[in-house]
This record gives structure tokens, sequence and C-alpha cells, in this order.
């Protein structure tokens, strides 16, 4: 297993990768740092040419609850990346 210290955590068994998010105290809820890791989990599966299958799950019992509005409510500079050309939706994988 490797973990980015972000809440996110990435495994490979053969050509599946398996990336988890696990943010407990805020119910995986993405801060900047960990929407920064998981793009970058996305982007190593994509150019590992042994991976076939990514599949993403959040642990304790919550996939996601979305953008960590305690970091939003800073006024910090969260970068929302759904859908952005630069985030890990901008393009299918």
């Amino acid at each position: 297993m490797q973990q980015s210290g972000d809440g996110i955590e990435v495994t490979q068994e053969g050509p599946v990768t398996t990336i988890c998010i696990d943010r407990p105290q805020a119910k995986n809820a993405l801060d900047a740092k960990a929407a920064s890791a998981l793009h970058a989990a996305f982007a190593a599966f994509e150019a590992d040419e042994n991976a076939a299958v990514a599949v993403l799950h959040g642990r304790h019992g919550t996939f996601c609850a979305g953008a960590d509005l305690k970091e939003v409510a800073t006024g910090g500079g969260y970068r929302a990346w759904g859908g952005s050309s630069a985030g890990m939706l901008g393009a299918p994988l």
C-alpha cells in the first residue's frame, strides 16, 4: 500500500489499482491536498501500461462528502477541480 499522507491510499495487485479516500475526520471530504493527491493517483494509473482497472472507494462507511467545506470557508484559495481541464474529471481516462 502506498499512502500519500494526504488522505489518499493507493494499492496495486496485478492490473488492478485501488484508490482509497481515507479522511475519516471529514467524512472523506476532499481538501486541496487530498484532491491533488487523488488527481496524481489517477494520472499515475493512466500512465501505467500494466494497469487495467481502477477502483475508487472511501473508508469508514463514507464514499466522499464532496469538498471540505471547512477549508473552503477559510477563503484560502480552495480550487474546485471537478470538470476543469486540469482536474481528474477534465477528460476521460
